[in-house]
C-alpha cells in the first residue's frame, strides 16, 4: 500500500506540473483557473496522505469494522427508490435502458401507482434498514 500511495503522488505531481506550465503561459493570464488547478492537485495530495494514515488504522487486528458505511449505502440506494417511484407517479420517467424499458411496458399495462408504491416501499425499508445500520444497532 505504501507503494500505490507513493506512485498516485508521483501520479499526481507528473500530471500538475505540465498542466501548471500551460496555465502560465496561456494568454491571458487567468489566476483563478491556476488556483483552482493547483486547489484540486492540493486536495488529491491530501486524499492520499489520508490514505496512509486509512492504512495504518486497517492493519491493527483489534480495530472494529463500522457499520456507517454500508448504512450510508443502504440510505443512498432507498433515496434513490423513492425518487424513482417519484417519476413513475409523474410521468417524468423516461428510461434510456432495456430494463428500463421493460418497466414502461409495464407501467403502460397496470398504471403507475403499482410499481410505483412498490418501489416506494422497498425505499422506504433500505432507508430504515440503512438509518439503523448507521446508528449501529
Amino acid at each position: 500500500m505504501h507503494m500505490l500511495r507513493i506512485l498516485l503522488q508521483l501520479l499526481i505531481l507528473t500530471f500538475f506540473i505540465p498542466i501548471f506550465f500551460v496555465f502560465l503561459l496561456h494568454r491571458p493570464f487567468e489566476p483563478q483557473a491556476l488556483a483552482a488547478a493547483s486547489g484540486l492537485f492540493l486536495f488529491l495530495l491530501l486524499l492520499t496522505l489520508l490514505l496512509r494514515e486509512h492504512t495504518e488504522n486497517r492493519l491493527n487486528p483489534l480495530r472494529e469494522n463500522s457499520p456507517k458505511p454500508l448504512g450510508a449505502l443502504l440510505v443512498f440506494l432507498g433515496c434513490g427508490l423513492e425518487w424513482l417511484s417519484w417519476l413513475m407517479v409523474t410521468e417524468q420517467y423516461h428510461p434510456d435502458g432495456r430494463r428500463g424499458q421493460m418497466l414502461v411496458i409495464v407501467i403502460k399495462l397496470i398504471g403507475p401507482w403499482l410499481p410505483a408504491a412498490v418501489f416506494f416501499v422497498l425505499g422506504m425499508q433500505l432507508v430504515w434498514f440503512g438509518f439503523r445500520a448507521w446508528r449501529g444497532r
